[in-house]
């Protein structure tokens, strides 16, 4: 007697689908053919919590603090903003304008925090009232408008006179 539960029977092959077993496979006329990527995706996990793993990417995501002068850096920012002012007003309207490049803060909508840009352009005009820096790009419709208090570092040839 045999201490397996069953007893193995050699069943007989059963040759009923030998006639298409070779066949391709049938193609739809009204359909056209599946994408691989398509067909992956319905195999794709489901994401039981919308926009958690966006969360997860957005508190992963790192940004930088905002950087305090020190007295002397403010006091050397704030002559080269004088400089500006000064430089527009001799240009007047038509005249040319200093071109410079600016390192700001940019705040993040979502965190503390955010980054630092470097833009260069064309100084259009020093708005002391909104405390604005606006630069106008390669185009006169690309205008951008900086906060004077995120602006860290001002530099081009129109402050060689004063280093």
């Amino acid at each position: 007697m045999s201490n397996r539960p069953y007893k193995w029977e050699e069943k007989n092959a059963d040759h009923s689908y030998d006639d298409i077993i070779h066949l391709s496979r049938p193609k739809s006329i009204n359909h056209p053919p599946m994408s691989m990527e398509a067909r992956a995706a319905q195999f794709s996990p489901y994401d039981a919590l919308t926009g958690y793993s966006d969360q997860i990417a957005e508190t992963a995501r790192i940004t930088d603090g905002r950087v305090e002068l020190s007295p002397e850096e403010q006091q050397t920012l704030d002559q080269k903003i004088a400089v500006l002012v000064e430089k527009i007003a001799i240009a007047g309207r038509y005249g040319a304008k200093p071109n410079v490049t600016v390192i700001y803060f940019v705040p993040d909508k979502k965190k503390d925090g955010g980054r630092y840009d470097e833009v260069e352009g064309i100084v259009r005009l020093i708005d002391t009232v909104n405390r604005e820096l606006v630069l106008v790009g390669e185009k006169p419709t690309d205008e951008l408008k900086i906060k004077l208090d995120d602006i860290v570092e001002i530099y081009g040839e129109v402050f060689d006179a004063l280093e």
